[in-house]
């Protein structure tokens, strides 16, 4: 049993050269986990449950918030390019209500979203996140949309569709096994990959940004812990600001990773998250040739 899983690791381990795909996958998961025991070891314990708190939000807001706008990008993308007795009607409605979203940049969508959020949803937590799932789901639906007509489109001009139809296939039935599951599943999850990296830094800037401005009514614990306010706290401001330290000694280096570990943790894995599904994208097109 003990040589078989060797055998099995050495194997996985041996097809980093060829695969980068993994390659990035193993030191995401690998390097988010060692800081993670890296900040139980040496966080006290309140700072190491927000911090963690903090990461649970981010992510899952976040997770949710993809799989609800992809979805609706499925379902607008079907609404448009499949042929419905009203199907004009519908794709003038949908395109529309698309453009005008898209007219705006999506930092505005997000910041108002939050006005709306202090306003009806103050001090309710469980409110506060299914509001910011159903916004970030809306702003990023159209980057699943355009995907999606993209390749139900590609598709369209084949003889496979037209020959489905005569045979009798549902157009529906076309779409979404032939289409988007048989066909289309690598660009689809190299379009997640980016929409979850987009979605966490747009939501942990506009999370900072939210959280320092807020009046001196208002306070951090009425929001939803995320990455965000928690680098917008002062605690986190001090453990950034400690690097300036290492210009004039490099052995205060020590000091940060063990005594500043709250703004360095959570700095950390937002450029880990964004640099590493930036890799993860890029060689899932090499490996899978979705040029």
């Amino acid at each position: 049993m003990k040589i078989e899983l060797k055998a099995r690791l050495f194997e996985y381990f041996k097809n980093f050269k060829k695969d980068k795909f993994q390659l990035w996958v193993t030191i995401y998961l690998i390097t988010l986990f060692a800081i993670l025991v890296w900040d139980l070891l040496f966080l006290n314990s309140s700072a190491f449950k927000m911090l963690s708190s903090a990461i649970f939000n981010t992510f899952v807001i976040s997770l949710f918030a993809v799989l609800v706008s992809f979805l609706l990008g499925i379902f607008f993308a079907f609404a448009t390019e499949a042929n419905f007795r009203f199907n004009s009607v519908i794709r003038f409605v949908v395109k529309f209500l698309l453009d005008s979203i898209n007219s705006i940049p999506q930092i505005l969508l997000l910041l108002s979203s939050y006005v709306f959020l202090i306003i009806f949803f103050y001090n309710k937590e469980l409110a506060q996140i299914l509001w910011l799932v159903f916004s970030l789901s809306i702003i990023f639906a159209n980057d699943f949309f355009i995907e999606i007509s993209n390749r139900i489109q590609y598709f369209k001009k084949n003889e496979f569709y037209n020959a489905s139809l005569v045979l009798g296939i549902s157009e529906r039935k076309i779409i979404i096994k032939d289409i988007l599951i048989s066909n289309s599943k690598n660009h689809l999850l190299n379009r997640i990959i980016l929409v979850f990296s987009s979605m966490i830094f747009l939501f942990s800037s506009v999370d900072f940004i939210i959280s320092v401005g807020l009046s001196t009514n208002l306070s951090l614990a009425e929001l939803p812990k995320t990455l965000g306010n928690i680098l917008a706290s002062l605690d986190s401001k001090q453990d950034i600001l400690a690097i300036s330290m290492l210009i004039k000694n490099p052995l205060y280096i020590s000091e940060i990773l063990t005594t500043h570990l709250e703004g360095i943790s959570a700095a950390s894995i937002l450029i880990l998250t964004l640099i590493s599904s930036y890799k993860i994208s890029n060689s899932l097109i090499q490996k899978m040739k979705l040029y």
